[in-house]
C-alpha cells in the first residue's frame, strides 16, 4: 500500500521524527516504522485519521493509491474500497472536501 509511503514523505516534509509523529497522533514508534516499510496493510482509518491530523494534512492525502489496488487486497473492506473509488471519481477538489468531512466525523467519533 502506498500510504505508508506517503505518510513517511509527509512526516519528512514536516521535519517530523517518527517518535514525534507517534506521540501527536497517539500511536507508537513501532507501529509508524512498520506502517512506513508496508509491513502493517490492515490499518483503521481512525489511526490513519489520526496519523493524517497529526501531520496537518487531509486524509485523502494519505490514502491516495491507485484504485486499482484494492481490487485483489483482501484486507480492505469493500465499504472502504466503495468509498475510495468514488472519491476518485469526483476529482481532486470534491474529494479532498468530502475527505475532509469525513475526518472530522470520525475524529468525533473517536472522541465519544
Amino acid at each position: 500500500m502506498e500510504f505508508g509511503e506517503n505518510i513517511r514523505k509527509y512526516r519528512r516534509k514536516r521535519g517530523l521524527t517518527q517518535e514525534k509523529l507517534a506521540e501527536l497522533s497517539n500511536t507508537s514508534t513501532d507501529f509508524l516504522s512498520r506502517v512506513e516499510l508496508g509491513k502493517v496493510s490492515n490499518v483503521s482509518i481512525g489511526k490513519l485519521n489520526a496519523i493524517a491530523n497529526a501531520l496537518d494534512v487531509d486524509l485523502v492525502d494519505i490514502i491516495k493509491f491507485n484504485p486499482d489496488i484494492l481490487k485483489d487486497d483482501d484486507t480492505i473492506s469493500p465499504q472502504v474500497k466503495i468509498l475510495t473509488q468514488q472519491l476518485q471519481k469526483l476529482g481532486p477538489h470534491k474529494a479532498d472536501k468530502i475527505a475532509a468531512h469525513i475526518s472530522d466525523i470520525i475524529s468525533i467519533m473517536n472522541k465519544n
